[in-house]
């Protein structure tokens, strides 16, 4: 069983915008206590390739992982898509 990490402060899930035409990346995390104190780290760290900067808590973010989106369904849709002769995805 993993413990629990001692340091309570909260994580920041950092997403970072090159260009206003670009996708929104996630390029990174930062702990610190306050919303303000996360852009401050942020932004060092990340805003000087930066169009826009987004934050959000780490706990408000859902992850999900291959499986939990359906690789193995996919994989196996492809695999039999390339048996009948047809293209895979």
């Amino acid at each position: 069983m993993t413990e629990p990490r001692g340091d309570t402060t909260p994580e920041w899930e950092v997403f970072c915008r090159s260009a206003e035409s670009e996708p929104l990346s996630h390029v990174g995390s930062v702990s610190a206590p306050t919303e303000e104190v996360a852009r401050e780290q942020a932004e060092s760290l990340f805003g000087w390739t930066a169009h826009t900067l987004w934050l959000c808590r780490a706990d408000d973010v859902a992850r999900f992982t291959a499986r939990d989106l359906g690789a193995e369904s996919d994989a196996a849709a492809n695999a039999d898509a390339e048996t009948a002769g047809g293209e895979s995805r």
